[in-house]
């Protein structure tokens, strides 16, 4: 059994690293094209009633956060693997903050949102996606603040 749970949390750490790097990966690649090409410029004089047109306005902002907060999940992640209880403690306090952006993000969208039908369907996918990551996100939390999984931590 005991083998089994330390196995556990490294292929979480793992798992947490490498979602850490693609979170890196995606915001730095998206936040270097959309200035490379100026899209930024041209999706900010866009219909102000679009729900994505709060992301666009803060997409840069937005992104330096979300690589800070992927830089913690890979640096929380490598160190789970090495059964670190500062890493555990890192890494749910980083999905703490995630579930608040996701939904600080979703509601900001939301309060966009016209009263026509197609955006009612989007606005069913914005909160959607909220209940899937925070959902993911706790359980994430839970796994790391149980007390089987506490006690390979040192």
């Amino acid at each position: 059994m005991e083998d089994k749970q330390a196995n556990s949390i490294k292929t979480m750490g793992l798992v947490i690293a490498i979602y850490g790097g693609l979170i890196i990966l995606a915001n730095a690649m998206g936040s270097l094209i959309m200035r490379a090409f100026d899209f930024l410029d041209e999706l900010n004089h866009t219909d102000e009633s679009m729900p994505m047109q709060f992301l666009f306005r803060h997409y840069l902002e937005i992104s330096v956060w979300m690589i800070v907060l992927g830089a913690g999940y890979l640096i929380g992640g490598l160190f789970l693997r090495k059964c670190k209880r500062w890493a555990a403690l890192l890494i749910s306090v980083i999905s703490c903050l995630l579930i608040a952006v996701i939904w600080k993000m979703d509601l900001a969208m939301y309060a966009e949102i016209n009263d026509e039908p197609v955006y009612r369907f989007i606005g069913a996918a914005i909160f959607g996606s909220g209940i899937f990551w925070t959902a993911i996100f706790c359980v994430l939390v839970w796994f790391l603040n149980k007390k089987s999984t506490r006690q390979y931590l040192h």
